[in-house]
């Protein structure tokens, strides 16, 4: 991640295809000789197709041909008639041309963002496993962001199945290493992590060739991490309480707990007993019949975490638009909990330019609002990311509301209007704020005029997070970056960011072979009952403070929010 693997990509193709920059090269002559028909597919995300062309047309001196858009045609004509060494195409069109991709004989094929095929079962991966090669490269600054399984995903592409059976690597690796690295370990877990850590490494070191910023540590400026916890605004607080108290969010959290909470019998615990409270507003919507499943109550987990996080963003999030089209059972169900969370009569969302630009409704806009005041005073330019697109359009009216000026890029800008944008933040003093939607904007766009970088909202995966910091921090940036995660204080986000750290931990210990420090005790970090847990009377959370608590002391980070990696509350 902005380590510039673009250009060396390119540079490696130019060994392989024999490249010497002669002058028959640099004009990129026509036809190719005869007895030297050699073709590279190189796949890329739509998001930085524009960006390679560029750097192919820069760097290279390639007979190029981009299969996508308008000139998808006249490529897919260039390759069946040997004209193009190299075959430049997205993820997309790969799926969708699958009869003139697949079948031909790449000398090699070049994958960038290689996570994208972290899922084996996706159609995408099944896609690119169909397309025939001697040999694939995969590019990646995240080989593994939630789980070892990732890791065994993109290994078992690039070695076409010579890493092992899934199964076997899970129980090899995976359940080494994370019953290795409980706080509460045993020291036979210990040893056992120790030495199946040895043995990932070296399969890692066969397979794989990594490069961090370390390599750059002399030429590099500093980056400094900065966390900061911000307090609910009122009516998101009473909000918060009211969705916990709801029949769903008290179903999930005592699912496990014996005797069942809804009838007191002694032998079954909730989820195997009463199931589930068709009085909740998730419910009845995911179960028309009034019939629980037998997934129950897990089955409304992830939209009740959804609308919870929701909360903690902005109240308006909850309100179904009236302008997007929905399903009519999605729009009911949005409109029913908005009711239930915010009153009756509360389910019309407010789009006008002022309400919500307003800070009362939201605690991290009302940090943030202080936070642009003084960023602007020292000149800096700041990237604001978002994973939602309408948190994004709030966030907007914020930045209009305040009077700087801004420029926006999310998943609906086209591809050529990326390159502006970005051309525009770097070479423009003027433009301050940039924008960016965390999916859209966090892979491949270099914005090194940026010296400030903000995680409006904290993703399950932490490797969303750290693409987004890395527009900033990468390779041709001057000045030190400082990045600010905003996190609301107690309520799940918490709970995501020590997930987080959970996940960053165990990717150290399978990727680099790291003796990270053991910050988590077993069963801390699952299951319902943590995830939604009720605030103490004093309105924290007190096992998760602990545990914020017991990774500050080990850490020595989270102290002030403005230096060395620091968090501060605000």
């Amino acid at each position: 991640m902005g380590l510039g693997k673009t250009v060396q990509t390119i540079a490696f193709l130019g060994a392989v295809l024999g490249k010497t920059a002669a002058e028959e090269d640099r004009q990129r002559r026509f036809p190719l000789p005869e007895d030297d028909h050699r073709e590279v597919l190189v796949v890329v995300p739509m998001s930085t197709l524009g960006n390679w062309k560029r750097e192919f047309r820069t760097w290279g001196c390639f007979r190029l041909a981009v299969c996508h858009g308008a000139e998808k045609e006249a490529a897919l004509r260039a390759l069946a008639s040997r004209e193009c060494e190299v075959v430049l195409t997205t993820y997309e069109t790969v799926v969708n041309c699958q009869r003139d991709l697949a079948g031909h004989p790449w000398e090699a094929t070049v994958w960038d963002e290689a996570h994208k095929l972290k899922n084996p079962k996706a159609k995408v991966t099944e896609s690119a496993q169909r397309v025939a090669c001697p040999s694939r490269f995969a590019l990646t600054g995240t080989p593994m962001s939630n789980n070892h399984m990732e890791l065994w995903a993109l290994l078992d592409f690039v070695s076409k199945s010579h890493v092992g059976d899934k199964k076997d690597f899970k129980q090899f690796y995976e359940k080494a290493l994370k019953a290795g690295m409980k706080m509460d370990a045993s020291q036979h877990e210990l040893r056992q992590r120790i030495l199946r850590q040895a043995d990932l490494r070296r399969l890692i070191d066969e397979w794989m060739l990594q490069r961090t910023k370390e390599v750059l540590s002399g030429e590099m400026p500093k980056k400094t991490d900065n966390i900061v916890f911000c307090k609910l605004a009122d009516a998101q607080r009473e909000v918060y309480a009211r969705v916990l108290d709801s029949p769903d969010y008290v179903a999930l959290r005592n699912m496990h707990k014996r005797p069942c909470y809804m009838c007191g019998n002694e032998d079954e615990c909730y989820s195997k007993c009463c199931k589930l409270d068709m009085d909740g507003v998730l419910a009845r919507h995911h179960h028309p019949d009034g019939e629980a499943c037998k997934w129950c109550p897990s089955c409304i987990g992830m939209p009740a975490m959804s609308f919870l996080l929701k909360v903690c963003n902005h109240l308006e999030m909850l309100k179904p638009d009236p302008d997007e089209p929905m399903k009519p059972g999605q729009r009911a169900k949005q409109q029913d909990f908005a009711e239930m969370a915010l009153g009756a009569g509360a389910t019309t969302r407010d789009n006008t330019f002022l309400s919500r630009g307003s800070v009362d409704k939201c605690g991290k806009m009302r940090a943030l609002r202080g936070l642009l005041s003084t960023w602007r005073l020292r000149s800096a330019k700041v990237l604001l990311f978002s994973y939602s697109t309408v948190m994004l359009d709030i966030l907007e009216d914020m930045v209009a509301r305040a009077g700087y000026n801004y420029r926006r890029l999310d998943g609906k800008t086209s591809a050529k209007k990326r390159t502006q944008l970005v051309d525009e933040f770097n070479t423009q003093e003027s433009i301050f704020v940039f924008l960016l939607s965390t999916k859209a904007g966090g892979l491949g766009l270099n914005l090194v005029a940026a010296t400030v970088v903000v995680i409006f909202d904290p993703n399950w995966n932490p490797s969303h997070d750290m693409q987004a910091q890395d527009r900033a921090y990468r390779i041709g940036q001057r000045h030190d970056v400082n990045v600010y995660r905003l996190v609301s204080s107690d309520t799940l986000e918490e709970k995501m960011y020590l997930r987080q750290l959970y996940k960053q931990t165990q990717e150290n210990v399978a990727l680099r072979g790291a003796d990270e420090a053991r910050y988590f005790k077993s069963g801390e970090l699952e299951g319902f009952h943590n995830l939604l847990e009720k605030p103490a009377e004093d309105g924290s959370f007190s096992r998760t403070r602990e545990i914020i608590n017991r990774v500050i002391g080990q850490k020595g980070a989270l102290d002030d929010g403005e230096g060395g990696g620091g968090g501060g509350e605000a």
